[in-house]
């Protein structure tokens, strides 16, 4: 297991696009913390795509794809749900 911090570029309900220091291998399964209002989320994803970012702060563009959650647990994937619900209204 290794850390890294990682740039939340989209996020949508299938999942997000970070740009992050080291390359993650397509198919490598990740934990996501993110702080939000004071609370700590943590998601799980896949590495669906990844591809390198010449020029840019973080060298590497990383495709995440939400996996599924426990049901009792709170997740970035419910939040982005429940923002795309109140934007429809």
């Amino acid at each position: 297991m290794r850390r890294q911090h990682v740039d939340i570029c989209d996020v949508s309900r299938t999942g997000c696009r970070v740009e992050n220091s080291q390359r993650l291998a397509v198919g490598t399964i990740v934990m996501l913390t993110v702080d939000i209002d004071g609370r700590r989320l943590v998601e799980l994803f896949r590495v669906s795509r990844s591809g390198g970012l010449p020029g840019a702060d973080q060298p590497h563009e990383t495709g995440l794809e939400f996996l599924p959650m426990p049901a009792d647990m709170v997740s970035l994937h419910d939040i982005v749900a429940q923002l795309d619900q109140s934007d429809a209204t």
